[in-house]
């Protein structure tokens, strides 16, 4: 799986979660899970890799990702 663009917009968490939400919620998500999905970003890590990673994981477990799918 190729997260380039994730990790090239890890820099900035809204925009990150912006791409997850359009690429992988199709827009649906919720903005409470946005907000708290941003806010995990900003304070897991400095290393763009580690934040692309870590919301990719959270999201793909969570319940808003699996009622979704």
């Amino acid at each position: 799986i190729n997260i380039s663009k994730l990790v090239a917009d890890a820099g900035t968490p809204s925009t990150l979660v912006g791409d997850l939400n359009h690429d992988l919620m199709y827009g649906t998500m919720s903005v409470y899970m946005q907000g708290r999905l941003a806010s995990m970003v900003n304070d897991v890590s400095d290393d763009p890799t580690v934040r692309a990673t870590s919301a990719l994981q959270v999201l793909l477990a969570s319940p808003e990702f699996s009622i979704e799918k």
